[in-house]
C-alpha cells in the first residue's frame, strides 16, 4: 500500500524580497515625480491653491498605490501580482478619478464637505483591489465601510500625519536640511506601514459588517 504523499508549500522568500525592493523603488520613485511637480505648483499659481492642489495630488496617487500594493504583496509570485495588477490598472485609476471629481465638488462647497467625502470614499482602492468593484459601486461600498470603523480611521490617518511630520524632520537633518528629500524618504518608508495599516482597517470594516456591528 502506497503511503500518501504530503505537499510542502515552500514559501516563496525571494518574491517576496524582491516585491519589496520593487514596491520600495516604486513608491520612491512616485512620490519624488509628485513632490516634483507639487513644487512646480508654487511658481503659477498661489500658495494656497498650491498647497490644495498638492494635497489633493498626493492624496490621489496614494490612494491609488493603495490599491496596486494590496494586489502587488497579496499574490504570490511576482508574474501573478503583475497579471493581477494589469487586469486591475483601468478599473482602479477610473475610479480614482471619481473619487477625485467628488472629492473636488466637496471642497468647492466647503472645507467641511471635502473632508467628509475623502473619508467616505477612503476605502475605494481597496474595495477596486479586493472586491473587484468599480466606479460608483466602489463608491458607495467605502461609504458603507466607512459607517463601521469611522473612528479608527479618522485616528489613523492622523496619527500617520504626524508621524510623517517627524520623520520628515528627522530625514531634513540626514539630509542637509533638503526637504523635497525628506519628504521622499519619509513618504517611501511609511507607505508600507500605512497601506497594511488600512488594509487592516478595511477587513474590520468587513468583518463589523458581517456580524451587525457599528462602533467606529
Amino acid at each position: 500500500m502506497n503511503k500518501p504523499t504530503t505537499v510542502v508549500t515552500v514559501p516563496h522568500y525571494k518574491d517576496r524580497a524582491l516585491k519589496l525592493f520593487i514596491g520600495v523603488f516604486v513608491v520612491g520613485f512616485v512620490f519624488y515625480i509628485v513632490l516634483t511637480l507639487a513644487a512646480s505648483l508654487t511658481s503659477i499659481t498661489d500658495e494656497r491653491i498650491a498647497a490644495f492642489l498638492s494635497g489633493q495630488l498626493v492624496i490621489t496617487i496614494s490612494g491609488t498605490l493603495y490599491g496596486f500594493a494590496v494586489i502587488f504583496f497579496r499574490k504570490t509570485s511576482l508574474k501573478d501580482a503583475f497579471n493581477e495588477m494589469k487586469r486591475s490598472a483601468v478599473p482602479l485609476v477610473k475610479t480614482m478619478l471619481l473619487v477625485v471629481f467628488f472629492t473636488l465638488i466637496g471642497y468647492g462647497c466647503l472645507a467641511i464637505p471635502g473632508i467628509v467625502a475623502t473619508l467616505l470614499l477612503f476605502f475605494v482602492p481597496f474595495v477596486v483591489a479586493i472586491e473587484k468593484k468599480g466606479s460608483f459601486q466602489a463608491l458607495k461600498r467605502s461609504c458603507k465601510l466607512f459607517t463601521y470603523v469611522w473612528l479608527s480611521l479618522i485616528a489613523t490617518i492622523v496619527a500617520f500625519y504626524l508621524l510623517f511630520l517627524l520623520v520628515t524632520v528627522f530625514f531634513s537633518f540626514a539630509f542637509a536640511e533638503n526637504t523635497n528629500v525628506a519628504q521622499v524618504m519619509s513618504g517611501t518608508v511609511l507607505f508600507p506601514l500605512e497601506t497594511y495599516a488600512f488594509y487592516r482597517l478595511y477587513m474590520r470594516a468587513r468583518k463589523k459588517e458581517s456580524e451587525g456591528i457599528k462602533n467606529g
